[in-house]
């Protein structure tokens, strides 16, 4: 996460971290992966727009019939490769992606 929060816009970069999806389609991948249930995103996070969650191997989501469809993450880092400008800082908010930065 950290070369993609100091690469230059439109840069290609391979990024590693946890996958954490809310039922929104908002997906990040996060330097840390926070023990509640479901996981929360902790650390340095960047938000991947467009990012298909369930397409993802081995990612889990809740048990619970009342949260079914609402979340999905991975235990374990993934990688995936991103242009910069795809990217942005983990939060909502609507407009233009602006330029990852560190949390």
């Amino acid at each position: 996460i950290s070369q993609a929060l100091e690469a230059a816009d439109g840069s290609e970069v391979t990024v590693s971290g946890f996958l954490i999806a809310d039922r929104d389609g908002n997906t990040r991948l996060c330097s840390v992966l926070l023990e509640s249930d479901p996981p929360q995103c902790g650390g340095d996070r960047i938000d991947l727009l467009g990012f298909d969650a369930s397409s993802v191997p081995n990612s889990k989501t809740p048990q619970r019939p009342s949260e079914i469809g609402t979340a999905r993450w991975t235990d374990s880092y993934i990688t995936t490769e991103a242009p910069v400008i795809y990217c942005r800082m983990g939060g909502s908010g609507s407009g233009p992606a602006p330029r990852p930065h560190r949390s």
